[in-house]
């Protein structure tokens, strides 16, 4: 009798373990407000690195990016390097630059999560080198932001250009 108690408790035990392990706490979904503060912050934070090149300004764009091991840009067909020497290549390169115009006409935002979404923009863009030549073209950019540790911070970055 003893032994058929200790089987009814183990796959009491059991069965409890297996409720608790297949129990994933359900996420409710956004509201219509919660939605739209998500896209406005990622219309915010892409209007920074906008603002930011058009003042010539490399470290608004950079202070966006992730510090994680996993933060990713890449251009015009390249996967750049990591956050830290991408900016010792860029610094210098925002300086041969007398003027940078850029605008993202077109913005769209796609909502991911709470925690999580993605900017599109394209639009046309400019440079003046510092003896006045200029040339440019149009430009998409894509950056999927998320918020860590309470931070909206860029996790991977892409720009195409094209040339007039």
């Amino acid at each position: 009798m003893k032994t058929k108690s200790v089987y009814w408790i183990f796959l009491l035990v059991v069965g409890i373990l297996i409720t608790i392990s297949c129990n994933k706490p359900v996420q409710t979904p956004l509201t219509v407000d919660e939605r739209m503060a998500i896209e406005d912050t990622i219309i915010q934070l892409a209007r920074i690195v906008e603002n930011g090149a058009n003042n010539l300004d490399i470290d608004a764009s950079f202070d966006l990016f992730s510090d994680d091991p996993d933060f990713t840009f890449s251009e015009d067909g390249y996967i750049l390097p990591p956050k830290d020497s991408l900016y010792r290549i860029m610094k210098p390169k925002y300086a041969n630059w007398s003027k940078i115009s850029m605008r993202y006409d077109t913005r769209r935002v796609s909502v991911l999560d709470r925690n999580s979404g993605v900017f599109t923009g394209e639009g046309p863009w400019s440079v003046a080198d510092q003896s006045g030549n200029e040339f440019g073209g149009h430009l998409v950019s894509m950056f999927v932001f998320a918020r860590r540790n309470g931070k909206w911070q860029m996790i991977h970055g892409h720009t195409s250009h094209t040339f007039d």
